[in-house]
């Protein structure tokens, strides 16, 4: 028996720099963290061939988000409500300056799980079979102003440049909502029985099956809606919440599943799983091996968080691009002119706020799904040699995807205006960004809706992996080591989610609203290719007794990787089509540019060279989606060459020196940058100028300076570093 008891705390005090200069002033964020786990675990051996495992255990887990006060846009004459945080505000404009206060002071993610974890293990001749069971329970807790304290984007569509049009009092999107707050609760439970044969001497086979029901999260505060075309169609409203647009039901509707889940539960989710090992010829120098599994995903409670946000609750209103004079996009200083009422904040609860945003729960949301299989060879030559080749696919069914429900159509252009303009004050019979709301298409059909950007959670999407790994040993004999592997591999999916966010909220929405596949493209963590390469090298010994003292244990360690570049995202930075979709993560600038057909998109990848080709993309005429396929083209390819020299002398008994000099980037080449490998993703905004052509910088990477397209930035030159170490 065992018992364990772990606590970790973490205080960082959050940093402040306002100056009168924006572009030099920061507001960083700090935190203070507490992660605490406990577990009770007791092993039993009945006989020797049976044995019982119990864990139980419990985690829990409280991140607080820190901020010294700022200022806000009250501060500065916006004409926004300030009051759910005074002291903040979040302002992104693009490559120019981001000024952001995060979640807000105080914001509190947090969460606990209680486990039961019961394995049993049984030898029985040449089967060893378990058995288990894992029930759980988990609670979430989240609150946080991210869009209570307002978010404003901004906009490089008027003078081309974020800084330009901010000074000019352009903007492209403003956001709002009351403060945030989430409480939910998951029931879990998991059963399995395995067993592993030994079928013969050189056969062993290993198969079972998981039973993992599929049961959602049950949002405790309430905040969880449905939407039904048919039922908006007949102007039918919820009961709970009367004023409700038609087609919305809320927990306490009749016919609303499960309480305050929103969604059915799915009892019949089994997972069956089988594997082999075979030794084709007994002599313990070649194996096979082949696997297949079938898993499922037990997604957290944090995509609920676009739901949360929906009216009548914290109303997450969004109207995008305000409406101004002509050729104006928006005014800084009453960012909310998009509405006929204005500014709708505070809006109290209960209340629908006019075009709010709506994220809606289908009755039926099945849970995603993984299957993998794999198959490997392996072979032993002589004593010290040992080379393998993998295949890995994988396949995920049911990836959650976010549907436009409500977006915008281009209407009958009555007064002869060009797409995308309209007359001072006009909303109708004319297209563009100012009446997105006016033209959205269940506005259109019941005009007193009034509801805003909408998506409801689609599970249709998939994602497809499939890798070659060759690998290549020397174990450490004749003085020297050596391992050198090599994979080629291409992962698909449809609109990739943020890993960050484990397939979460606000993202993956659908470009086009007919067709989910307009997003299909690699993978945000595509490479193509990966080749590494390392090794050991030891001097020998001398015979020589001062060349030996001198020459002799001095090791050499070289690494080398080689690997294609990241996949890029060349974006038209603004709605283009005219189609009112907004993308949470991304807002409506996940749009794509044109790709001239026939063009060679690259150029060269040297310093400052301009690795995009500005001739091969341009922006998309108004009403029109880009024709630029997702994740389409690449980073430059880049490599690292590392290298590490030590040695060990004796000096006597129980006492030694250790010398070690190590160099990063040996020989001191020059590099391409790549994206943050922390980013969501990797794009470049495609800002035209009056001939068309994309010239601007890009807003979302590091790859790029001052010119579309070209390298200004570099990985790390050279860094060497020097050690010593003396043990007794």
């Amino acid at each position: 028996m065992f018992v364990r008891y772990l606590a970790y705390h973490t205080l960082i005090q959050a940093p402040l720099n306002l100056t009168n200069n924006l572009l030099v002033s920061t507001n960083t964020q700090g935190a203070e963290n507490l992660m605490q786990s406990a577990v009770l675990g007791d092993t039993y051996v009945f006989t020797p061939t049976l044995i019982n495992s119990l864990r139980i255990s419990t985690t829990r887990a409280w991140y607080t988000n820190l901020s010294k006060p700022f200022f806000s846009f009250c501060d500065v004459g916006v004409n926004v409500f300030c009051g759910y945080d005074p002291n903040q505000l979040t302002l992104r404009l693009g490559n120019a300056f981001t000024l952001t206060g995060g979640l807000g002071n105080g914001a509190v993610t947090g969460g606990q799980n209680f486990n039961l974890n019961e394995d049993l293990s049984w030898i029985k001749g040449s089967h060893q079979f378990s058995f288990g069971a894992n029930p759980r329970l988990d609670y979430y807790h989240d609150t946080d102003l991210f869009f209570g304290m307002v978010q404003i984007q901004g906009s490089a569509n008027v003078t081309g440049s974020f800084l330009s049009d901010f000074l000019t009092g352009n903007v492209a999107s403003i956001s709002q909502s009351a403060p945030l707050y989430e409480y939910a609760k998951q029931v879990g439970i998991t059963m399995y029985a395995t067993d592993t044969w030994k079928a013969t001497q050189r056969l062993t086979v290993t198969y079972g099956v998981r039973w993992e029901p599929w049961l959602p999260e049950t949002l405790l505060s309430g905040q969880t809606a449905s939407f039904d075309v048919n039922r908006f169609n007949q102007g039918l409203s919820s009961t709970v919440y009367p004023k409700s647009p038609p087609g919305f039901t809320y927990p306490g509707d009749p016919g609303f599943p499960n309480g305050l889940k929103g969604s059915y539960n799915d009892w019949k989710q089994f997972a069956p799983r089988v594997g082999l090992a075979w030794d084709p010829k007994g002599d313990g120098k070649t194996s096979i091996r082949a696997s297949y599994g079938l898993s499922y995903s037990n997604t957290g409670p944090h995509h609920r968080d676009d739901q949360v946000q929906n009216a009548p609750f914290l109303n997450l209103t969004a109207p995008g691009v305000p409406a101004g004079a002509v050729g104006k996009l928006g005014s800084l200083d009453n960012p909310w002119s998009a509405l006929p009422a204005g500014n709708p904040f505070p809006v109290p609860r209960g209340s629908f706020s006019p075009y709010a945003d709506y994220t809606a729960i289908p009755y039926t949301l099945p849970a995603p799904y993984l299957q993998t299989w794999n198959l490997s060879i392996q072979r032993q030559f002589g004593t010290n040699w040992l080379v393998s080749a993998s295949y890995i696919g994988s396949k995920t069914t049911h990836l959650w995807t976010l549907r436009p429900a409500n977006y915008a159509i281009l209407v009958p252009n009555v007064d002869g205006t060009a797409l995308g303009t309209c007359p001072a004050g006009v909303t109708t019979g004319c297209d563009a960004l100012s009446n997105t709301n006016q033209r959205r298409i269940l506005n259109l059909a019941n005009p007193n809706a009034q509801i805003g950007n909408m998506v409801v959670i689609d599970p249709s999407g998939t994602a497809s992996y499939n890798g070659l790994l060759l690998n290549g040993q020397h174990r450490f004999s004749r003085n020297f080591s050596l391992q050198a592997n090599y994979t080629w591999s291409h992962c698909i999916s449809d609109f990739d989610p943020n890993p960050t966010m484990t397939g979460g909220a606000g993202e993956g929405t659908w470009t086009n609203p007919f067709n989910r596949e307009f997003d299909r493209g690699a993978c945000n963590s595509d490479r193509r290719f990966v080749f590494n390469l390392t090794g050991v090298a030891q001097m020998p010994g001398f015979s020589n007794r001062t060349l030996n003292m001198v020459a002799s244990g001095w090791q050499l360690a070289p690494i080398y990787r080689r690997q294609s570049g990241q996949p890029l995202d060349i974006v038209a930075g603004s709605d283009r089509a005219l189609e009112g979709i907004q993308d949470y993560l991304k807002g409506s600038q996940f749009q794509r540019a044109n790709c001239a057909a026939g063009v060679n998109p690259y150029g060269s990848s040297g310093p400052n060279a301009q690795y995009l080709n500005p001739l091969a993309f341009s922006q998309p005429a108004f009403g029109t989606l880009g024709t630029c396929a997702y994740n389409s083209l690449t980073a430059p390819t880049f490599w690292t060459f590392d290298v590490a020299l030590s040695r060990n002398f004796r000096i006597k008994e129980g006492q030694r020196l250790e010398v070690r000099a190590e160099a990063f980037n040996l020989t001191n080449t020059f590099r391409p940058g790549q994206c943050n490998p922390n980013a969501n993703y990797c794009s470049f905004l495609a800002t035209p100028l009056s001939n068309g052509q994309v010239t601007s910088n890009s807003a979302f990477t590091t790859l790029s300076g001052a010119t579309f397209g070209h390298i200004l930035t570099a990985m790390d030159p050279r860094i060497m570093q020097f050690a010593l170490k003396y043990v007794f």
